[in-house]
This record gives C-alpha cells, sequence and structure tokens, in this order.
C-alpha cells in the first residue's frame, strides 16, 4: 500500500508540472 500511496503523490506533484502523466495514469 505504501507504493500506491507515494504513487498517487508523485501524480499530485507532477500534474502541477506535467498535466500529460495525469491523464496518462488517470483518465479523470
Amino acid at each position: 500500500n505504501g507504493i500506491k500511496r507515494k504513487s498517487r503523490v508523485t501524480i499530485y506533484k507532477r500534474s502541477q508540472r506535467d498535466p500529460r502523466v495525469v491523464c496518462s495514469r488517470n483518465p479523470r
């Protein structure tokens, strides 16, 4: 569960710099 939580934080932090990464992992 630790890795899943860390991967979510990376996506949220990267979403501010690369919104493409969020679309790639989060279809939201």
